[in-house]
């Protein structure tokens, strides 16, 4: 994968449904949210469900790290806009591993601003 096809996932994560979200995330995949604690990955499938999706997201300030072989590391700053509601920003970090059939999400973190 290369870095703009690791920011293109990233994007897609944060605007994308369920189906996105299957395709994307590890089944090993912890989440950290702030206000909900850690999560896995039945737990973040049906929070995805259920929550109303981003209808935008700019990703700011991205730093992208590949510490080794088969492994990505994303931070950046994330302002995300639901239908009718305020910007929401925070401070994010993700983590991709590369699973032999494609690039998977294995951990995700946010930190309010």
């Amino acid at each position: 994968m290369n870095d703009d096809g690791a920011w293109a996932i990233e994007k897609a994560l944060w605007l994308g449904g369920p189906e996105r979200y299957e395709q994307s995330v590890d089944r090993d995949c912890v989440m950290v949210f702030p206000g909900i604690g850690a999560m896995e990955y039945d737990a973040i499938v049906e929070e995805v469900r259920q929550a109303p999706r981003w209808a935008d997201v700019e990703l700011s300030e991205r730093r992208l790290s590949r510490p080794q072989a088969g492994l990505c590391v994303l931070a950046y700053k994330a302002a995300a806009r639901r239908e009718g509601d305020q910007v929401y920003g925070c401070w994010c970090s993700s983590t991709y591993r590369d699973t032999g059939g494609g690039w998977q999400l294995v951990q995700h973190q946010q930190t309010p601003l």
